[in-house]
């Protein structure tokens, strides 16, 4: 318990790291901190450790780009175990159509785009093959690429004023 993240997700926060190297694995990686939730307390947390060869960084407020990327783990009838939403790990919410959909990305993991409670989700999901359980990282689709929407919109916004000046 001595590490921040994991201070910080049994302060209740969800904590996606900064990207580095493994020293092991010599691949880009990132850890991730949750609070568990048990009848409404914090019970422990959860520290997942992601590797992720494909993804781009770029600048982006605490709220969006890769800052608005979380873990879960949805298990095999649909139940969420682990999310940053509290709420969905209720015993009586399942989600079967959204395990049926990660369940695609296979022990080997795939990105993924998902529907949950009417909003468009993209992440990484992998099935992990003796729990049947999902662990997921993912975040809503709109803030993801929000940081890179703004900075296509000030290139075009450049560009126009190069024309008009020419």
């Amino acid at each position: 318990a001595s590490r921040p993240y994991v201070e910080a997700a049994l302060n209740g926060e969800s904590v996606f790291s900064d990207f580095n190297v493994g020293l092991r694995t010599k691949t880009l990686s990132a850890t991730v901190a949750e609070p568990i939730y048990f009848n409404g307390e914090i019970a422990g947390a959860v520290i997942l450790v992601n590797d992720f060869p494909n993804i781009v960084r770029y600048a982006a407020s605490d709220k969006d780009g890769i800052q608005a990327v979380f873990s879960a783990i949805l298990d095999s009838s649909g139940h969420f175990i682990i999310h940053k939403n509290p709420d969905l790990c209720a015993k009586s919410e399942h989600f079967p159509e959204v395990y049926s959909r990660l369940s695609s990305a296979g022990i080997n993991g795939s990105n993924v785009e998902y529907t949950l409670n009417g909003e468009l989700y993209l992440g990484y999901a992998q099935l992990e093959p003796t729990t049947g359980w999902i662990i997921l990282s993912s975040a809503l689709k709109p803030s993801l690429f929000k940081p890179a929407d703004e900075l296509g919109l000030i290139v075009l916004g450049v560009s126009l004023l190069a024309l008009c000046a020419i």
